[in-house]
């Protein structure tokens, strides 16, 4: 039978998922201040960036598909749930799906018409960090992915962010 069945193993990551760092049964987690919000952002940008070394567009970019762990000064975050995930052909910049994939909310709005790029999860991503994590960053949500920053110029201003909070 187990010819006739798709099995996804995938590497076991400790913590919890994003969602549950950042949100309490009592709503948004107020203990979680601007530094870590930050780490946690990069982090996940990190993730996703890895993906996309490899030719590999997540599609579904929420907090719930991430897994973050936080120990002390150590955060970890890795992206999980890759069963809307495509692989990019080399000399593409999109693919063009069977169906539209994604969580409504976060999916870019070139997803609705079925393309698929790097750019339409870092447009996810900017949704996840406007919505989830109070980050704001100039252009992500732009609704032309050509004028949405790539990954090395997310990163930048996320340092840029980081750089900048105050420190006790």
């Amino acid at each position: 039978y187990a010819s006739e069945k798709l099995y996804t193993v995938m590497q076991l990551h400790q913590g919890k998922e994003l969602w549950e760092q950042l949100y309490t049964a009592q709503g948004y987690n107020k203990n979680i201040d601007a530094e870590k919000k930050l780490l946690f952002a990069i982090k996940a940008a990190e993730a996703i960036k890895h993906l996309h070394e490899h030719r590999i567009i997540h599609a579904d970019i929420k907090p719930q598909n991430f897994m973050a762990n936080a120990k002390n000064d150590l955060i970890t975050v890795a992206a999980i749930d890759f069963g809307f995930a495509k692989i990019l052909p080399e000399g593409q910049d999109k693919i063009i799906a069977e169906k539209e994939s994604g969580t409504p909310g976060y999916a870019a709005p070139e997803v609705y018409h079925r393309e698929y790029s790097f750019a339409s999860d870092i447009y996810a991503l900017g949704i996840m960090y406007q919505e989830d994590f109070g980050i704001k960053i100039p252009g992500i949500l732009s609704p032309d992915p050509a004028l949405r920053p790539n990954m090395a110029q997310l990163l930048d201003q996320l340092y840029k962010k980081l750089e900048a909070v105050p420190h006790l």
